[in-house]
């Protein structure tokens, strides 16, 4: 009867050595062309992307600290928008301060979130509405 060979010349584990060294070459033969590739254009943005985020860094009030630390720290706000309804102790009163930037909220004295607001025209005219009522009208004393 005939029968098949089951054994290589070099053995079975003189193929898993041919092919790491085939697979080792075709790494080493196509990774240089990877490397030396041109920057794509989201890949030249990233860089500009972070540059600009941390221009935009404010530091602002951190989580925990009280009104008088954030008033001493950061100054007084442009406006404070006090709070609305009933309060409880499952609805504590929360207080907002809008300074030139973001926006403070206070849980009773203590700061809970500092943001930067997410539209910029709606605080812009938050802005406008609080500096309105500091400037003294000149027809006032008529």
């Amino acid at each position: 009867m005939f029968r098949p060979v089951t054994h290589h010349a070099h053995g079975p584990a003189g193929s898993r050595r041919f092919s790491c060294a085939v697979l080792c070459v075709c790494l080493c033969l196509t990774l240089p062309a990877a490397v030396a590739a041109p920057e794509t254009g989201a890949a030249k943005a990233q860089p500009q992307k972070q540059i600009q985020k941390q221009a935009r860094k404010v530091e602002m009030p951190r989580r925990g600290m009280s009104m008088k630390q954030v008033e001493k720290k950061f100054g007084k706000p442009i406006k404070v928008i006090p709070p609305t309804g009933p309060t409880s102790k499952a609805r504590p009163p929360i207080t907002r301060w809008v300074y030139d930037d973001y926006i403070v909220y206070f849980e009773r004295n203590l700061v809970i979130h500092s943001a930067k607001p997410r539209d910029p025209e709606k605080f812009r005219k938050l802005k406008e509405s609080a500096t309105a009522k500091n400037t003294p009208d000149p027809d006032a004393h008529r």
